[in-house]
């Protein structure tokens, strides 16, 4: 499940991507159409068991209203040092975010998703790391760029995505948009 960011911000997110690359470090990049803030992933998710997932991301909605999130501050998986992936962090929205993905976990579990073992922490995925050879001038620019402000953009709705891997990455496409409704 994901939460889109406004296009309005694609053209600054390609931006921060093309400064952050490094002729020494392989980074399989998202294309900023794809890019999403993950709520929650489930894996493979048997086509008997997508209704329920889909009522689950309706009731959460359902008691959600919509907020903004401000995309700021840029960093890596487990650290800028080793980062395995590279994000783009949330500063306001980011207890909303949180709540929210909460409360798809809470209704995912009788569908037989447990909680995640791991803590969330609201970011949005700029790319991941294909090798692991230490390269300074790829961490002095995502430390350069650690308090970058990207943007605001106000989130209406929680999709479920389903990505299908391929030889050029995975294909994205939605299954469901389930609006946020409460009042704020």
């Amino acid at each position: 499940m994901a939460a889109h960011p406004s296009p309005a911000l694609r053209p600054r997110l390609q931006d921060l991507v093309d400064r952050l690359q490094s002729q020494r470090t392989r980074i399989k990049w998202v294309a900023p159409e794809h890019m999403h803030l993950t709520l929650r992933f489930l894996g493979e998710v048997d086509d008997a068991v997508v209704a329920r997932v889909k009522t689950a991301v309706h009731e959460a909605g359902a008691v959600t209203a919509p907020f903004d999130v401000l995309l700021e501050g840029v960093g890596g998986f487990p650290d800028a040092a080793r980062a395995e992936v590279v994000w783009v962090g949330v500063t306001r929205g980011a207890g909303e975010l949180a709540r929210l993905h909460q409360r798809l976990s809470d209704r995912l579990a009788p569908a037989g998703f447990p909680p995640e073992g791991r803590p969330f922490k609201a970011h949005l995925t700029l790319g991941r790391r294909k090798d692991h050879t230490p390269d300074p001038e790829f961490r002095r620019r995502l430390e350069a760029a650690a308090h970058d402000v990207i943007g605001q953009c106000p989130l209406h709705s929680v999709s479920l995505m389903r990505s299908v891997l391929g030889a050029k990455g995975p294909t994205y496409s939605t299954l469901l948009d389930a609006p946020l409704v409460a009042e704020a």
